[in-house]
């Protein structure tokens, strides 16, 4: 009895003979032995050999994605070499399916190919090497997106740049509730007028209390600290 698949006719031994590899191979990505396809099968040591050297049960194999060489040297077939440049082509927005079509590969051929170390290492270097070339293609769709008014983009550009971060925010009135805190113990300790001018003097140079500072509230930043102005006035008369 004989069956016929993709035009081609192939003996129910052939068909138990492809299954059995194709089934092992994607089962351990190894092809099995002899040994094993007879003890799977039961086809005869005569017959598998037969079926190996069958140019339509190869060609049978290599539709299903079944790796016939896997211990061939790294050099890529044209095919191959075909399939990677309309993969990685970025300005061809087609399926994978119609970019497989257009080389004759089918979806089992394709990822068989990914599963041997030669053509996914070469993809993947490929692709590697795409990924840094962006940057540049990166920057100009920012910098459209900031010219079309898109505020998510605006914010991104201002971090990237430093000018705003919203995950690093600042509290100017408790800082400055702090400063006033450290100015009260040092009037209890400090004793020195002189001493204690230069701290007021320093403290207002930083420009946290200065009356330009944009702060609000209870604290009059336009004076000099009032804890150090008692302490210095009291120590001078």
């Amino acid at each position: 009895m004989s069956t016929s698949t993709r035009g081609v006719e192939f003996s129910d031994g052939m068909i138990n003979f492809i299954a059995c590899i194709e089934q092992m191979w994607w089962e351990t990505g190894h092809i099995p032995t002899d040994e094993k396809i007879i003890e799977m099968t039961g086809i005869t040591v005569s017959s598998v050999k037969n079926y190996w050297k069958n140019e339509n049960v190869r060609n049978a194999l290599m539709f299903r994605g079944v790796d016939l060489n896997p211990k061939a040297s790294g050099v890529l077939t044209i095919q191959q070499l075909d399939l990677a440049n309309l993969l990685l082509n970025r300005a061809d927005t087609r399926t994978l399916r119609e970019k497989l079509k257009e080389v004759n590969v089918t979806s089992q051929q394709y990822h068989a190919w990914m599963r041997q170390p030669g053509f996914c290492s070469y993809i993947t270097k490929r692709a590697e090497e795409l990924f840094k070339s962006a940057d540049a293609d990166a920057y100009q769709a920012l910098t459209d997106a900031v010219r079309d008014g898109d505020m998510r983009a605006i914010q991104l550009f201002f971090e990237m740049r430093g000018i705003y971060n919203p995950r690093v925010q600042v509290d100017v009135q408790n800082i400055q509730g702090v400063i006033m805190q450290v100015i009260e113990i040092i009037t209890r300790h400090v004793t020195d007028p002189v001493a204690l001018q230069a701290i007021a003097d320093d403290i207002e140079n930083l420009g946290l209390l200065s009356s330009t500072s944009k702060v609000s509230g209870p604290i009059q930043t336009s004076q000099r600290p009032a804890a150090i102005e008692a302490q210095s006035s009291a120590l001078t008369l």
